[in-house]
């Protein structure tokens, strides 16, 4: 996964980052295990509990206004739990449950709430995006909300999501996608380490900023006003120029006749 690693804000470096599972389109249980491995906490909302579970990944809490989840769906995804997680000798603990009604927030923010209020100021969120168009932008707006008080990434697939608001640097390789997304004016925008850089631009809503391409490992990036979304999406292996591709099938071919004459 690639890293924006935000600095100039006040929140709080912590070792431990907190992971939170919501209801939109899952990860492959592969990452979604990876990144439960790297999280101090998981966190599902009611609607995403039972699905991660029955996957073999326990949340140590549940939020939520409960309208997503089965009365026994708790004990009766706990006991498949149990034996997904038999072969790695793990067991599974009942999670936490915390019912919040209130209907004028959704599921993500009040997980989210919880994770501030148990101290996590670095926070990644998975199953965001992809089921519902209005869900998906309302989870894009909450990295707004938060930018001051919290690192709150969204990740999908090979692309990390988030919210800037001072500067940052932008982890990755050469050739990967970084876009900058303005819902509103910023100011004094300059990034670095980029195909088109920019200095002291100001970007507002439209297209300007998006579809960069990374020169090198890190890019930088600082604002001097506003806020912008900032999407970085890795460069897949299959995403490779024709130079890399060549070299790739001159190696294997060199493989393969050192296989015959042997």
């Amino acid at each position: 996964m690639g890293h924006i690693v935000s600095e100039g804000s006040d929140c709080r470096e912590q070792r431990a980052s907190c992971l939170i599972v919501a209801n939109g389109s899952p990860p492959e249980s592969r990452r979604l295990l990876e990144h439960a491995g790297q999280a101090g906490l998981v966190i599902a909302t009611d609607g995403a509990a039972q699905r991660m579970m029955r996957r073999g990944v326990a949340p140590g809490v549940v939020v939520g206004d409960l309208d997503s989840l089965a009365p026994n769906a708790l004990e009766v995804v706990t006991a498949e739990g149990r034996l997904a997680a038999a072969s790695r000798c793990a067991g599974f603990a009942r999670p936490e449950v915390i019912h919040v009604p209130d209907q004028s927030r959704c599921d993500l923010e009040k997980a989210i709430e919880v994770a501030l209020g148990r101290g996590f100021s670095d926070i990644t969120v998975v199953g965001a995006l992809g089921r519902r168009w209005d869900h998906s932008l309302t989870s894009v707006s909450l990295l707004v909300r938060y930018v001051d008080r919290a690192r709150v990434r969204l990740v999908r697939g090979r692309t990390v999501i988030q919210a800037v608001a001072h500067s940052a640097t932008i982890e990755g390789k050469q050739g990967d996608r970084l876009s900058l997304v303005a819902f509103a004016p910023a100011t004094g925008v300059c990034l670095s380490g980029v195909e088109f850089p920019l200095a002291d631009a100001d970007l507002a809503p439209g297209s300007l900023g998006v579809s960069n391409r990374m020169t090198a490992d890190r890019a930088e990036l600082r604002l001097r006003s506003g806020c912008l979304i900032v999407c970085h999406t890795r460069r897949s292996a299959r995403s490779a120029g024709p130079e890399v591709v060549a070299a790739e099938g001159r190696v294997a071919a060199a493989s393969r006749c050192a296989d015959a004459r042997a």
